[in-house]
């Protein structure tokens, strides 16, 4: 079943994250500046990173939908070339029971709008959506992003839950 698609949003290339993207999302993982809300989540080896995208390689075999790596559709207005990576973002289920999400953007592509528009674009599709479920700190700056994504799959059951209240 493994089929790596490639979508595309006004601003944005989402391609199905692969092995080639390890040394980028290495660098995203490893940012201390992307963790400020979770300094634990950081990656500290390639090697957590690759089985990270093993394991998202897995969810595109088996599910046919997973995390997409983000790339600019062109220049931004601040110069970042079209190939540059900016994030990583999508839907995965976890769990066997519920869609995670999940995305992680580059300190310059944050407050952009990125992330809403890779997962109103690249969510779980209507007729297999079930529950969707999103960590988070209070107040974080995903709140907004979630909540979209509830508005916008209208059968999504939308379960948030704060960092702290455990799983």
């Amino acid at each position: 079943m493994t089929r790596y698609l490639h979508l595309r949003t006004g601003r944005l290339c989402l391609d199905a994250v692969t092995r080639g993207d390890l040394y980028q999302l290495h660098e995203l993982h490893a940012d201390p500046e992307v963790w400020r809300h979770l300094p634990s989540g950081r990656h500290g080896t390639r090697e957590h990173t690759a089985a990270y995208i093993a394991d998202i390689e897995r969810d595109w075999a088996t599910v046919g939908l997973g995390y997409w790596a983000i790339r600019p559709g062109g220049h931004l207005d601040d110069g970042v070339p079209a190939a540059a990576p900016i994030g990583i973002g999508g839907c995965a289920v976890r769990h066997d029971a519920m869609w995670n999400l999940y995305y992680r953007l580059t300190p310059a592509a944050q407050g952009r709008g990125f992330a809403a528009e890779t997962v109103t674009a690249a969510g779980p599709p209507r007729r297999t959506c079930g529950p969707i479920c999103s960590r988070s700190s209070p107040g974080a700056s995903g709140q907004p992003c979630c909540c979209l994504l509830s508005y916008r799959r209208e059968c999504c059951e939308f379960k948030y839950r704060w960092r702290d209240e455990g799983g």
